[in-house]
């Protein structure tokens, strides 16, 4: 089941971060996400802009992420392309999951796409 973050789902979130960056750090991903990145205070952001989501399975938090109206000012300058459409769009940020359950970054793209 996918819903809307709330305030009392941040610590979870927060444990979701730290099990993720140390999966990134422990596959040779050194740089994405420095310690303390994606922080509390982005997250209750997102929350407050009702973009924040979680993922849960037999009521537990597995998963998050941030899904967001564009235009997102981390894609103002694309190197070496261009947009293919200058349509509306919305953006999939802060992924992540604790690892325990297989198959939520397919409900996440299909929850984006549906919308």
């Amino acid at each position: 089941m996918i819903r809307k973050t709330l305030d009392t789902d941040i610590p979870a979130v927060m444990a979701i971060y730290d099990v993720a960056r140390a999966f990134m750090r422990a596959h040779g991903n050194a740089t994405q996400w420095p310690e303390g990145t994606p922080s509390a205070e982005q997250l209750a952001a997102d929350i407050a802009a009702g973009g924040s989501y979680v993922c849960e399975v037999d009521g537990r938090v597995v998963a998050t992420f941030a899904f967001l109206p564009g235009p997102d000012s981390s894609y103002d300058v694309v190197e070496g392309g261009q947009w293919r459409s200058d349509t509306p769009y919305a953006v999939l940020h802060r992924v992540a999951s604790d690892g325990t359950t297989h198959g939520v970054a397919a409900a996440m793209f299909a929850f984006a796409k549906e919308r």
